[in-house]
């Protein structure tokens, strides 16, 4: 009967070890959980963030755009109206203008046309290159 009282004490203990077993299982699993829940909300935050700063680049990509458009506008503004200028003084100075002034050798800055900046040109380019 030895071995009964044995078995008797052996039993409790190894329900308490089961218990233990299942408790730990239960606490691995849901850390487990609560870690991947964890994840998909950082997952989610860095999904958030990086639409918010293609949003930001986007509308300051198409704030630079309309911002050369007017560039770009005012440019051909200058140029029209330097044109109908020159075309203005052509019609009202036929009969007095000099062959020298005509030929272009000791012309005026005016005779020249609208100053344009050509670097900006290359910048354009460059831009539209990395879109």
């Amino acid at each position: 009967m030895a071995s009964n009282s044995q078995t008797q004490r052996s039993e409790p203990a190894s329900d308490i070890d089961f218990e233990e077993a299942l408790a730990m299982l239960d606490a691995e699993d849901a850390r487990e959980r609560a870690e991947e829940e964890e994840r998909r909300k950082r997952e989610a935050e860095e999904v958030a963030r990086k639409r918010r700063v293609e949003e930001e680049r986007e509308k300051k990509r198409e704030k630079l755009r309309k911002m050369k458009e007017v560039k770009e506008a005012e440019k051909k503004k200058e140029k029209e109206e330097w044109l109908k200028a020159q075309a203005a003084s052509k019609k009202s100075g036929e009969g007095t203008t000099s062959g020298a002034a005509e030929s272009g050798s000791g012309g005026s800055k005016a005779d020249e046309g609208p100053e344009e900046d050509e670097g900006d040109e290359e910048e354009d380019e460059g831009e539209s290159g990395k879109e």
